[in-house]
């Protein structure tokens, strides 16, 4: 999943054990960070004029991966000025320090990043093919 699709992937698995794997590309882990931090949120701060939005059940900060941390994969954009770096730190300690690729982009421009998918599918692989040999 990437950026939200990383958060909604990172919802995912903390409550279906059944994935092989999970790779999160510069996840959204703080839904409350980017909704008080970001620019282009400032419309919906406007919009909730001041009013607290629940997102504690929404940060993957405060839940836990039902899936092993040897299949997460966690990208980060050293460069995202749209999800903080620091969130993707945050996240990876907060789940026991999973695989992490920390690349010199930013937060669209990593989606071109040499070979990416790639990498992704040869990370991905063996993690596939014990679950469809069953």
């Amino acid at each position: 999943g990437v950026s939200l699709g990383g958060l909604l992937t990172g919802l995912t698995i903390a409550h279906d054990h059944s994935f092989a794997c999970a790779a999160l590309l510069v996840p959204v882990a703080r839904l409350d960070r980017l909704l008080q931090e970001a620019a282009f949120c400032a419309g919906i701060r406007r919009a909730l004029k001041g009013q607290p939005v629940a997102c504690d059940k929404l940060n993957l900060t405060n839940i836990r991966p039902a899936i092993f941390k040897e299949n997460i994969l966690l990208i980060e954009a050293t460069h995202d000025l749209f999800v903080p770096p620091a969130t993707a730190e945050e996240l990876w300690r907060c789940w026991d320090e999973p695989e992490i690729w920390r690349l010199p982009y930013g937060h669209i421009s990593v989606l071109r990043a040499p070979d990416l998918n790639g990498r992704i599918i040869r990370w991905m692989t063996p993690r596939l093919l014990p679950r469809a040999s069953k």
